[in-house]
């Protein structure tokens, strides 16, 4: 302590110390000792000056202090205030300068207590908060804490922001969330996206709203992370519907419940520096334009962590459209990076930058479309995966959940510079695949529904990705498509090691690199194999065992003559009819 006091109070002019002639705040009595109270820190100063400007930068710890040329210029702190003062030339004493007076609130911004909030972690709230947001001179309702604020369902208002301040956390009682409401739509997607009153927080046809500060949003230990199957239960944190121009900004989540964030049907979406700990999904965005994720971490969490959707639960088609995610961190139990399985409404100009994904349970990046969406013109960029069971998954699938049934498509798609490493969890290993829905009669499709064209990967990393282990005999293996299933698993076992594509036409990979990890053991498939594709392999790079592999790296079979590799020294080509 000393010596941090003594790095305050070096420098400053000479000065007698005398009243009057001192520019430091606080009261000042010369030719006075203070006496008594007991002092915390010493050093020595130029002047009574600079001894008062040091306390004021160490207070509130230093109360008052005394400065004495004679005692070799002398500087000392009292931790409290004097209690006894004598005449003493040698001297020259002072108290701190009071502390400056906290400033009053915005204008606009009503304090959660005003209105009867008491953050005691006891008190129920819901009717406080709810007076403080009905209160239209209040742009803000602030929870300043230090404390835990109890409250069933808040529900927001336009043109409104909660602000939850760094010691503060807002938690949800389980018995108190408001009842979910009818939903004609329901049918066409499962309950959770279809309704959002059973929520912690709730916006529904409201703009300009915004909830903020570094403090914590907490659902409770209540919050359910399925359907609720008592009255008052809840299972969504943040719930939006039908909203425009929301702000989301600092805070910290836990107990997020089903979805620690559902936003349908929202333009104009800003979410930065959010901390989520899910507890199943973590950010599922429904039919949302104009979109800005930053800054944002998103881990644990059973399901997806940041999810692109558009289903029909407000009745109508929704398009997502103009959407950024970028610099963020991603880790689930699902995907990481996706898109789907509700994919209604069309997908358009949609971009992922900057972002490390530490754990997915099916794809770190996946892109499927199972309900008639179009998904184009999409860009993943500089994107970091690892401990994702497979690290790309586009599947274009025909559950078709939709009033108007229909195929989607996949194209435009472009991956650059991504690097993947130990492809594995607890629902296996599988390769990076693309697959396009054949003609399927039992789901009423007719024709085949290729991914592509404009399918693009450029400098992509999987050479330190695949678990191997494989024996060669299982490059003979024709995996099946579900029109209704699509996570990885369901295709099962690759012929290919590192990537696997069928039913898709106008792919590009260039400077393609392929693998297995160096603790793995050799695996006996080719690194690549394609079936009904058209892939323009170049400079590719291929890891092939020496003692149990098939003896090639690149296996073409039916419907691939358009197909080609160029520029890979070492890569050997051979079609499956020759085998």
């Amino acid at each position: 302590m000393i010596g941090l006091i003594a790095g305050l109070l070096r420098g400053g002019d000479a000065g007698l110390g005398l009243r009057g002639e001192l520019s430091c705040a606080g009261k000042v009595d010369s030719n006075v000792q203070y006496t008594k109270p007991d002092h915390y820190a010493e050093s020595t100063t130029a002047s009574a000056d600079d001894c008062c400007h040091a306390c004021n930068a160490a207070a509130p710890g230093c109360h008052a202090w005394k400065w004495s040329a004679q005692k070799g210029n002398q500087c000392r702190f009292l931790a409290s205030a004097p209690t006894a003062s004598q005449r003493d030339d040698a001297y020259t004493s002072g108290t701190a300068a009071p502390a400056a007076p906290t400033p009053p609130p915005a204008p606009g911004t009503c304090l959660a207590e005003s209105y009867g909030a008491v953050a005691d972690g006891k008190t129920l709230n819901t009717a406080a908060i709810a007076a403080a947001i009905a209160n239209a001179s209040c742009s803000t309702v602030a929870f300043d804490g230090p404390g835990v604020y109890l409250s069933g369902t808040i529900e927001l208002r336009s043109h409104l922001a909660l602000r939850v301040g760094g010691g503060a956390t807002l938690r949800g009682v389980d018995g108190h969330f408001a009842p979910s409401r009818p939903n004609v739509w329901d049918a066409y997607q499962d309950y959770g996206h279809s309704h959002w009153y059973d929520s912690f927080i709730v916006g529904d046809n409201v703009t300009g709203i915004a909830i903020e500060g570094t403090g914590t949003i907490d659902g409770g230990k209540g919050m359910k992370q399925r359907k609720p199957d008592k009255k008052g239960g809840g299972c969504r944190l943040i719930a939006l519907r039908s909203c425009a121009d929301v702000t989301l900004a600092g805070f910290s989540t836990v107990n997020g419940g089903w979805f620690t964030l559902l936003a349908t049907d929202v333009d104009g979406l800003h979410i930065s520096g959010t901390v989520v700990r899910a507890a199943r999904d973590g950010f599922d965005l429904v039919g949302c334009r104009n979109v800005l994720v930053e800054g944002v971490s998103i881990s644990g969490g059973g399901d997806d962590a940041m999810v692109l959707k558009s289903d029909f639960s407000v009745g109508r088609v929704l398009p997502v459209y103009n959407v950024t995610v970028r610099d963020s961190a991603f880790s689930c139990g699902c995907n990481a990076l996706n898109f789907g399985s509700e994919t209604v409404g069309d997908f358009d100009g949609i971009l992922w930058e900057n972002i490390v994904a530490t754990g997915a349970g099916k794809a770190g990046i996946g892109i499927v479309t199972m309900d008639g969406a179009n998904i184009r013109n999409v860009t993943y960029r500089n994107i970091t995966l690892s401990n994702t069971v497979t690290p790309v998954h586009m599947y274009i699938g025909a559950r078709q959940r939709a009033p108007v049934r229909k195929v989607g498509s996949i194209s435009g798609i472009r991956l650059v510079d991504v690097v993947a490493t130990h492809c594995a969890g607890g629902r296996g290993n599988w390769a990076a695949t693309l697959d396009g829905q054949p003609a399927d009669p039992g789901a009423n499709v007719s024709v085949i529904h290729p991914i592509g064209p404009d399918i693009t990967l450029t400098n992509v990393d999987l050479s330190n990705c695949s678990q191997g282990g494989h024996p060669s005999s299982d490059a003979t293996i024709e995996p099946p498509h579900s029109a209704a299933n699509y996570p990885p698993r369901y295709l099962g076992t690759r012929p290919a090691y590192g990537m696997f594509v069928r039913n898709a036409h106008g792919v590009a990979a260039a400077g393609l690199k392929l693998g297995w990890e160096a603790s793995a053991r050799d695996d006996g498939r080719p690194a690549v194999v394609l079936e009904n594709a058209t892939v323009a392999l170049s400079a590719l790079v291929a890891q092939r065992s020496a003692s149990a592999g098939i003896g090639y790296d690149v296996q073409l079979r039916a419907g691939t003559a358009g197909s080609s590799v160029t520029d890979s020294p070492g890569i050997i080509v051979k079609n499956a009819s020759d085998q």
